[in-house]
């Protein structure tokens, strides 16, 4: 083979799952082509895509609510209800568009915008956010429940348009509900490492209040 170029063994690595794993860990940048064009390579990137918009949008969901714990920060939750509803629901976005890109599917906005319209409007969605949590609940109660549902939400949606983009099936509200509940443990234990990963001040902060 060319200079350079790895190769992977499967009996060495230890079988196909792993060896996938291992392929996609040593290039997470050809993570979307090597999916477009190899359909045993998409599972696995779809679930990668869809745990990193999760964690991330579980990170801005927590850090966004410090706001309403923090004293003197108080006037900035406006802002902070403005940015969860506004990038996480961009974030979701972009997850739509990378799950099509791995399933080679198009990506103008005409062929999407069926996906888009629930995206905007769904039940776990950002507005749902903002109606339970959004308006911080005074001492700050309520902040890493912020981080599980935004969590939770995103993983729910990102199931369901893998499942659509992959199978053809379209999942209801009823099956979008269930993924949701289904993922809230894991919500809330990736909640709790983001809050202790917070400066020692603020993590005090919000053990006492919740």
């Amino acid at each position: 083979p060319p200079f350079g170029l790895p190769l992977y063994s499967v009996h060495d690595v230890g079988g196909w799952d792993r060896t996938v794993e291992r392929i996609l860990d040593d290039r997470r940048d050809l993570w979307i082509a090597l999916a477009s064009r190899f359909p045993g390579l998409r599972g696995e990137v779809s679930r990668r895509i869809v745990h990193e918009t999760a964690v991330a949008n579980a990170q801005l969901a927590t850090l966004n609510a410090l706001p309403g714990v923090v004293p003197l920060l108080g006037i900035l939750i406006p802002t902070a209800m403005l940015g969860d509803i506004v990038l996480l629901t961009k974030n979701q976005a972009m997850m739509l568009f990378r799950l099509a890109a791995a399933h080679n599917l198009p990506l103008d906005l005409t062929s999407r915008s069926p996906d888009l319209a629930p995206l905007l409007g769904n039940a776990f969605g950002w507005r749902a956010l903002a109606r339970q949590l959004v308006a911080v609940v005074p001492g700050g109660v309520g902040v890493a429940a912020r981080g599980a549902i935004a969590y939770a939400g995103t993983v729910a949606l990102g199931e369901a348009l893998r499942r659509l983009y992959a199978l053809g099936q379209k999942p209801n509200r009823a099956q979008v509900a269930r993924l949701y509940r289904e993922s809230l443990t894991e919500a809330r234990d990736v909640a709790k490492s983001i809050a202790g990963r917070l400066p020692l001040r603020r993590r005090g902060q919000l053990r006492q209040q919740q």
